[in-house]
């Protein structure tokens, strides 16, 4: 089932993930609207021919009106590390499309997500997670591993070109399915093509369990010389991201390095019982071909 003049709510879209599925509802055929908290950055989305709305996940009413007429919704939450926050904002936009009476709702959870562990940075997830599930609303709940793309974030990519260490906070032997930024929107919009697997919820896997040691060799033959891994130790972590962003948000994101890193296997591993690329029939992008679109001669 195709998109083909569907109108379709997506949150977040001024972002990497959100702008991404964008695109690729525009060339699905799909009537894109899309919710942002700036005027102007409405304008510039008017001008390429996207409905905007204006409005904070925070204002129910904005969402309300925001969601009339959408026949489907794609949602994920913005960055931030209060769960109550993050819980309003999710009970809001799941509200809000219950009240439009939209067929579908795909939730990009931006995260493997545990049944429990206590941790502050899924606690407002899952609680978004649980009112979706007794909202009502017909729903589709995404879930990936890590991001390919964080390599190329510049506390990764500098240190892999001039100093040929590609370091991360995960464990060497932990086998990841690491998924591309452009692979987890193709996820979406299949998804909100396939309002029969309404109530499902899926993993979104790469196609290949590697370890960092393996990426680090798939660098290597990508440079033409040696990059080695080095993984980063969990206080460092978090001291080097406090600097940046404060004790508590650094500790709330090394806590889930500290989760992930203690579970064998890996939550990041292929588990065929919940891989959206067989659901949604995806065939994700290897980390070599996703490293051969990076310019890597531009750091």
């Amino acid at each position: 089932m195709g998109l083909q003049g569907e109108r379709v709510l997506v949150y977040g879209a001024t972002g990497t993930q959100g702008g991404a599925v964008v695109r690729r509802l525009k060339e699905a055929g799909a009537r894109v609207r899309v919710l942002v908290r700036d005027e102007k950055k409405a304008q510039v989305f008017e001008k390429e021919g996207v409905e905007a709305a204006v409005g904070h996940l925070a204002d129910p009413d904005r969402l309300r009106r925001a969601s009339e007429g959408a026949d489907k919704v794609f949602f994920h939450l913005p960055v931030e590390f209060d769960p109550g926050i993050l819980a309003e904002y999710g009970r809001n936009a799941v509200n809000a499309a219950k009240d439009a009476g939209v067929k579908l709702l795909v939730f990009n959870a931006s995260s493997v997500l545990p049944a429990d562990t206590g941790l502050r940075a899924y606690q407002g997830k899952l609680e978004v997670c649980g009112h979706l599930r007794e909202s009502g609303v017909p729903f589709i709940i995404l879930k990936p591993t890590l991001y390919m793309n964080n390599l190329e974030g510049p506390w990764t990519l500098p240190a892999i070109v001039r100093e040929g260490v590609f370091a991360y906070p995960v464990e060497p032997e932990a086998e990841i399915a690491w998924i591309s930024a452009a692979d987890a929107a193709a996820y979406s919009v299949e998804a909100l093509k396939n309002e029969q697997l309404a109530g499902s919820e899926y993993t979104m896997y790469g196609p290949e369990n590697l370890t960092a040691v393996q990426v680090a060799e798939l660098l290597s033959l990508r440079l033409g010389r040696e990059v080695r891994y080095v993984p980063i130790p969990l206080d460092d972590f978090e001291a080097q991201f406090s600097a940046d962003f404060g004790a508590a948000t650094a500790k709330t994101v090394t806590d889930t390095y500290r989760w992930s890193n203690g579970l064998r296997p890996s939550p990041y591993r292929i588990d065929a019982s919940q891989n959206a690329a067989q659901a949604l029939s995806i065939t994700p992008t290897t980390f070599e071909a996703y490293l051969d679109t990076i310019d890597f001669s531009a750091v």
